[in-house]
């Protein structure tokens, strides 16, 4: 390190804003710091600052520790004047190490290292800068990133310290990567960095494109359904065979999908309607049809409620209910108990059997009341059809 090499500017640090040399950006100062600083270096210091980001953009009052150690001695091209903050253009110079930095209440100055470039073997960088334009080349939506007069730099040729810069202040990038690209200062070695980070977005592009054509296919296929249906509603319209079918169908299709209900029971409901749908109206497996969907979507299947686990306040309000049937008692006390130690209900069917007035029945709602269960009656007699309660 020669005293040469060392220079003293004012600062100006960045929120996430990184600059290189040879290139202008325009940054907005508001900062109080970062205003006098750039007013103290148009004044004393030849218009040169020390532009620099931040490793944390969450900090307000940067110190030291906040910022990254390579930053860009730069010079102020443009200062225009806005109320409470300024926009000001600032061009690269070259990349700069810190030394030492003096934070005050009005600004910050450091004392920097000017940096140069070092390159290395000229037929690798000549192949390696063939081999960024190549990779470059793939890319077709950079123009809203580039510049029109970089674009038409790159176009011409440029030499492979200006492209490894250019490449690296404007192609979309993290900023751990760009600021890790300023503080490399072998060239060759910056163009490696490129190329991976090139191959990188290149992948990136590619399982988006996936991603979006899946997407589409999706939509042409919700698409074509809709224009399937349109097309035989208007077929039904022509024939004459427009009834309410259509609209149940419809406020079905929309219960269907509104109603969070089990996946496996969404797919049996769409199969039937799709089944329910081609059927003529009023014919009698319409109908079927039409009283096994509306007992499939009115079925519970999310509803639920909090069980009593409390086997002695069960057995409290059995009692209290019914007088006797003691072994009738203990084989339900014995089925909840084992219910409640496993977590599950994977075991037998309890199944009541007696004759008329026996208290089947209301055994059967003390037990729901008992643990603070709705109860349901659903009278079988006489039904002969088990298709009149398949499900």
């Amino acid at each position: 390190m020669s005293n040469e090499s060392i220079v003293r500017v004012p600062v100006v640090a960045t929120r996430g804003i990184i600059l290189f040399p040879g290139l202008d950006s325009m940054i907005e100062v508001g900062r109080t710091k970062s205003i006098n600083a750039v007013n103290t270096s148009s004044q004393s210091y030849d218009s040169m600052v020390w532009v620099v980001c931040q490793n944390d953009i969450m900090v307000d009052d940067p110190k030291e520790e906040n910022l990254f150690r390579t930053g860009t001695l730069s010079k102020i091209k443009i200062v225009r004047r806005k109320e409470g903050f300024m926009r000001v253009t600032f061009t690269g110079m070259k990349r700069a190490r810190l030394v030492k930095l003096d934070n005050n209440s009005d600004m910050m100055m450091a004392d920097i290292e000017v940096l140069n470039d070092i390159q290395g073997n000229q037929m690798e960088e000549m192949a390696l800068v063939k081999r960024i334009i190549s990779e470059f080349e793939r890319f077709s939506n950079l123009s809203s990133s580039f510049p029109a007069e970089v674009i038409s730099q790159l176009t011409r040729g440029v030499s492979a310290i200006t492209l490894t810069d250019q490449i690296s202040q404007y192609f979309p990038m993290d900023t751990s990567v760009r600021q890790k690209l300023l503080e490399t200062l072998d060239v060759n070695e910056r163009m490696l960095m490129i190329i991976a980070e090139l191959e990188k977005q290149q992948r990136f592009s590619q399982i988006e494109a996936t991603i979006n054509d899946r997407v589409k296919e999706h939509i042409d296929d919700g698409q074509k359904e809709y224009y399937l249906r349109e097309k035989l509603k208007a077929i039904k319209e022509e024939l004459g065979d427009t009834t309410s079918m259509s609209d149940d169908t419809e406020q079905m299709r929309e219960m269907i999908e509104k109603n969070p209900y089990p996946e496996h029971v969404k797919e049996k409901a769409r199969e039937e309607l799709r089944r329910y749908e081609m059927l003529p109206p009023g014919s009698g497996e319409a109908s079927v049809s039409r009283t096994y969907l509306d007992w499939l979507l009115k079925v519970p299947w999310w509803q639920c409620t909090e069980d009593n686990e409390n086997l002695k306040e069960v057995k409290q309000i059995l009692d209290e209910d019914h007088y006797g049937l003691k072994k009738v008692k203990e084989r339900i006390m014995e089925y909840l108990a084992v219910k409640q130690m496993t977590g599950n209900l994977n075991s037998p069917i309890l199944c009541l059997v007696g004759p008329p007035g026996v208290g089947k029945t209301s055994l059967a709602k003390s037990i729901a009341r008992s643990l603070d269960r709705k109860f349901v009656k659903m009278s079988l007699g006489g039904v002969r059809d088990e298709a009149e309660i398949r499900g």
